[in-house]
């Protein structure tokens, strides 16, 4: 779909070998910074920035990633994204985070649906991913 971007890839293994995987599917064309990171043990995440609309989707994969469930979104909305403000930098570029426990895939994102910036949270169980 053109003006459509994957953008804020984060990753997470547990302790049994469930890799979780989230991304933005942005709407929109506008730019931003892009970089990579670290997140906590197991995890990596890649951005690039931006205000654009964007709704956050995840997948899991079961067998070290040779293959993956299919897509959920997560959320009920999409989220309006961040703009930037004088002075400011761009926070909704790096605030997307994953983990993965034993029955859930935990995320947290930052956007301005509430009209003021802020971290929202989902989860979805790990038993809502169908098999590939």
């Amino acid at each position: 779909m053109p003006g459509t971007r994957i953008d804020n890839v984060a990753g997470s293994v547990n302790q049994k070998g469930v890799t979780g995987v989230s991304w933005r599917v942005v709407q929109g064309a506008s730019g931003g910074g892009r970089g990579f990171g670290r997140g906590g043990p197991g995890g990596i995440h890649a951005f690039q920035g931006g205000k654009d609309q964007f709704e956050m989707w995840s997948a899991i994969s079961r067998d070290g990633g040779k293959t993956f469930s299919a897509a959920k979104r997560v959320g009920t909305a999409p989220s309006p994204g961040t703009p930037r403000r004088r002075g400011d930098s761009d926070h909704s570029a790096d605030y997307t985070s994953l983990a993965v426990d034993d029955d859930f895939v935990h995320m947290t994102w930052f956007d301005s649906r509430a009209g003021f910036p802020g971290t929202w949270y989902g989860r979805v169980p790990l038993t809502d991913y169908a098999a590939e």
